[in-house]
Parts: C-alpha cells; sequence; structure tokens
C-alpha cells in the first residue's frame, strides 16, 4: 500500500509539472577546492523528468568556471547554461561560491492548451557548504563515509518568446483578455537549492532540493513548477 501511495504521489507530480516551462534546474554545486579541481555530475530529476549533466573547473586558485545541461525525455524540452566565478576556501572545510552566468532553454507547457518557446535567463549564484567530511562506522569491516553538503541560491531574469496554442485563451485565463500567439514575458527569477552528497574519495551519489519562484514584470505569468528533486552522482577528477 506504502509503494502504491508513493508512485501515486510522483504520478501526480509529473503531471502536474507537465503543464509549465520551467522548473528548478538543480544545476550542481562544485565548491570547487582548489586550482585544477574538476567535478563531473550527471543524474535525474522528477519534476517533469529530465536527464542533467554538469562539468566544473577551478582554472587559478580564486576562479572556476561551470558548464552545465538538461534534456526533458519527453517532449522538446532543454536547458543549457555557462558560467564564471570566484571561490574561497574557509575554515573548517567550508567552501563559499559566487557565480555569474548565461542560459538558454526551450520549454513547452499545457493546460489544455499548450505554450511552447525558448528563454533565456542571466543570473548570478551563491553557493556554500562543507567538504570532506568523514564518518566512520565501528561496524566489521570498519569503513569511512564521506560526505559534502550545501545550498545553492540563483537570482536573476528570464526573458521568453513563447507561442501560445489557446494556452492562455483556456478556461484558466477566461478573465483576461487574448493577446495572439506570440507573447514576449520578462520575469525575475529565484531558484534556492539544498543538496547532499555521500561516497568513498572520489565517487558520491548526490541527492539534491530546489525550489522556484518566477514573478512576471509582463502582461502574461511564464508557467512554471516550483519544486524538483534529484539524484545522480558525481566524481572528482
Amino acid at each position: 500500500m506504502r509503494n502504491k501511495n508513493l508512485f501515486l504521489s510522483c504520478a501526480i507530480i509529473i503531471f502536474i509539472a507537465s503543464g509549465c516551462a520551467y522548473y528548478p534546474r538543480l544545476t550542481d554545486v562544485p565548491l570547487i577546492r582548489h586550482k585544477g579541481d574538476t567535478r563531473l555530475e550527471g543524474g535525474i530529476t522528477v519534476a517533469y523528468p529530465s536527464f542533467h549533466a554538469t562539468v566544473s573547473h577551478g582554472i587559478s586558485e580564486k576562479m572556476a568556471f561551470q558548464v552545465a545541461g538538461k534534456k526533458n525525455f519527453v517532449e522538446d524540452g532543454y536547458y543549457a547554461q555557462a558560467a564564471v566565478g570566484t571561490y574561497k576556501n574557509l575554515p573548517d572545510r567550508k567552501v563559499l561560491e559566487f557565480y555569474g552566468g548565461v542560459g538558454y532553454g526551450h520549454g513547452v507547457g499545457h493546460n489544455g492548451g499548450t505554450v511552447s518557446g525558448s528563454y533565456q535567463v542571466i543570473f548570478l549564484q551563491m553557493n556554500g557548504g562543507y567538504i570532506d567530511r568523514k564518518f566512520s562506522y565501528k561496524i566489521p569491516p570498519l569503513w569511512t563515509v564521506q560526505v559534502e553538503y550545501g545550498f545553492g541560491l540563483k537570482a536573476g531574469f528570464i526573458m521568453a518568446q513563447m507561442h501560445d496554442d489557446n494556452y492562455f485563451g483556456s478556461y484558466f485565463y477566461h478573465e483576461m483578455p487574448y493577446e495572439g500567439p506570440d507573447l514576449s514575458m520578462q520575469n525575475i527569477l529565484f531558484e534556492p537549492m539544498w543538496f547532499m552528497r555521500f561516497g568513498k574519495d572520489r565517487l558520491k551519489l548526490q541527492m539534491a532540493l530546489g525550489l522556484a519562484g518566477v514573478y512576471s514584470i509582463s502582461h502574461r505569468s511564464f508557467p512554471f513548477f516550483p519544486v524538483n528533486v534529484g539524484i545522480g552522482f558525481s566524481y572528482s577528477l
């Protein structure tokens, strides 16, 4: 019965999220240690099931860059971004990062009608967390697990060019005048996330939770889903 309820809950989340063109991206928070540190990350997300991958690299003792991409398993949805920034190692194995970047994507939303099109993102992101926290378990054979955890906070602008096929003309928006099929949307983005990684040495299992708030500064609101959950693997070269 418990498994049935879990499956039903996941199915409801996926169904609701399929009506949205944007959802939290869960882009990896690398927590770069030093020059030459390279992080590879890949996994899947639940809201509108998709695969995502990220490469992050420390190009100096203070600077790092990151590229990331995401592709939906169904329909024509994708997203890619690039960012460059700075990082600093703090006492007690803490790392703080600041990035600035741009992204480009294509999204599709449904509510009886359909809206689809491309969008561009300009953003700043702050990351922070702990690295290489070790926990030992005195159960034969003795083994130690390494844990990393922290947060990311992204803020920026989304500029979207969407084609409306009765999405905003549906009964959900019957009180608003129909503007025609081609729409331009400007939005403010606020996107926090939290993550945990645990494993041995270079390879770790990663879990993440992300939220998103998209606030329109134009007449029409950009369709978004506020929650996403992901799981994947992180590998340090």
